[in-house]
């Protein structure tokens, strides 16, 4: 496995890590018989409003 190959890899593990970890904190809120808005919800992936955000 190239360079290359191996920085995909780590770059695959790096974004499964974090939406594994934004669940566990999404799953805590709900536990505790919280709501999160939907801009907390899916905001990181609305790019139209991060970059009006600038």
């Amino acid at each position: 496995m190239g360079s290359l190959g191996m920085i995909r890899k780590e770059l695959g593990y790096l974004i499964v890590h974090e939406a594994h970890h934004r669940g566990l904190a999404m799953v805590s809120v709900r536990i505790f018989g919280r709501k999160l808005p939907q801009e907390i919800l899916y905001g990181q992936w609305d790019r139209e409003k991060k970059r009006s955000l600038r």
